[in-house]
């Protein structure tokens, strides 16, 4: 049996009451004294239903095969007790450990575009620039908004893409890069002042919004860019030589509501207590 949660069916039980695992346990019981087998009245009669509700509870059940219709005209069903087994303990650890957002993501059935993007070596000829160059696509279309998530930045890293992060910010988009390791001096400090630099002299500083993520709970790991909420690339490329040049690396460029929830986390690091804005005192200091 599949590990996605049968949630019509699930939220269908609880709609007249009636908990999942209880159901189930009902047909296990019902059938063992009826030769396997369970009509829809008996099923009504158990939970206090119509004769209508329970028939739409049994075909729920016959999607996932917890029954088997054995006869169209009575819509009795067969009930497949190893499966019904299963699923019982299948709700039993969800009830105990899934938490509510966990459980909505497996209920969700929505597809979204997902497209796999990559970073090699040269030694891969024509994918060698891919991951970068969609990337650089990424923030010269930009309308309203960037934003850049990396640990690391490198000179190599920068200058791929600082001169488009400042026409960005010419243009009227607000760009927020989120990384580690700035304040006291550290190896990242010098491209991120870059970056602030740039956008300075070439673009609109007021549109550039710097922070750092410096905390005792775990450091920053995630790569990300994201457009207009729309588009999101997510990945395993750091924003440096290595990563864009010799490294073999893959990403996924992600669209739909996924992006909104991405966008919102970010949202949410930012305005932790352990982000820290940067400008132009800290590098100067």
């Amino acid at each position: 049996m599949s590990l996605t949660t049968p949630a019509e069916f699930i939220q269908s039980l609880r709609a007249h009451d009636i908990d999942p695992i209880v159901f189930c346990t009902h047909l296990i019981h019902t059938s063992a004294r009826n030769d396997g087998t369970v009509t829809p009245k008996q099923t009504a009669d158990e939970f206090s239903i119509h004769d209508e509700a329970a028939n739409r509870l049994h075909d729920l059940a016959s999607e996932f095969e917890l029954v088997e219709y054995t006869s169209a005209q009575t819509s009795q069903v067969s009930v497949n007790q190893t499966t019904v087994t299963e699923f019982i303990q299948f709700l039993s650890y969800f009830g105990k450990y899934a938490t509510k957002s966990e459980i909505e993501l497996l209920a969700e059935d929505r597809v979204h575009d997902v497209e796999l993007t990559i970073s090699v070596p040269d030694a891969f000829e024509d994918r060698s620039a891919e991951l970068m160059a969609r990337l650089t696509r990424f923030v010269r279309n930009a309308e309203s908004e960037l934003i850049v998530v990396t640990p690391f930045f490198t000179r190599f890293g920068v200058d791929a893409f600082v001169d488009y992060l400042a026409q960005a910010t010419s243009r009227g988009v607000s760009v927020t890069v989120l990384t580690r390791d700035v304040i006291g001096g550290n190896d990242n400090a010098e491209h991120v002042q870059r970056i602030h630099e740039t956008v300075t002299d070439a673009g609109d500083v007021r549109n550039l919004h710097l922070f750092e993520y410096d905390s005792d709970h775990g450091n920053l790991h995630a790569k990300a860019l994201i457009a207009d909420r729309e588009r999101a690339y997510v990945g395993s490329a750091n924003f440096t030589n290595y990563s864009l040049r010799s490294a073999i690396e893959i990403g996924l460029i992600v669209q739909g509501p996924a992006v909104d929830d991405l966008t919102d986390f970010f949202a949410t690091v930012q305005a932790s207590s352990d982000t820290k804005r940067l400008d132009r005192s800290v590098f100067q200091s």
